[in-house]
This record gives C-alpha cells, structure tokens and sequence, in this order.
C-alpha cells in the first residue's frame, strides 16, 4: 500500500463508532487501516483502506469528511457502486463510510 498513499481513491464522509471494547485508543488517527466490507455481518473484505484524515483524529462518534487509500485500487468502483459501506478491524466494526466521490 506505501506505493499508493499519495493517491487517494474515494471521499467518503465516515463516521467513527463509538465501542469500548475495540481497544483502540481514543481516536482514528491518519494512516489508520482497516478492512472494507458491504454489509455489517459480511467476512470477507473487499479491500483494504487507509485513511487520510486531514488536521486532528478522528473521536468516536465523531463524523468527517475523509479520503481513502484502497488496495486494491481497483476496489473503488465496487464501494462506489454500494454507496455505503463499514469499516471492520477482526471482528468488529469500527466506522461507517458513506461515498461522496471520487478522491
């Protein structure tokens, strides 16, 4: 993925989750990853983003306004098409992420 972090490939607004016991600290910094799936009980993952969080982390139960780094990239056009999707660390989901276009 370090090859394809200066180039964007969705704007989503995302809205992080606010669970206790997903042990991640306090916020969603730039640069954290996690999974892509379609649906809030879906396994499998159809890519793997990293987030690009302009200015300071994201709190849980916060919402912002977000590009995603995906890999594969070719993965955008499949969220794209869903419009909606979750972001899952294990088995948890940890944010939902609404497209809003192109990066």
């Amino acid at each position: 993925m370090a090859d394809s972090l200066l180039t964007p490939d969705l704007e989503v607004d995302l809205e992080f989750l606010e669970r206790q016991e997903i042990g991640l600290g306090t916020s969603m910094p730039n640069g954290f990853q996690a999974s892509c799936v379609l649906t809030e009980t879906e396994r499998g993952s159809v890519a793997i983003c990293a987030i690009v969080v302009d200015g300071d982390p994201i709190r849980p139960g916060e919402w912002r306004r977000v590009s995603l780094v995906l890999e594969p990239p070719e993965s955008a056009a499949r969220l794209r098409e869903a419009r909606r999707f979750f972001l899952r660390i294990g088995h948890l989901l940890v944010a939902k992420a609404t497209v809003v276009s192109d990066a």
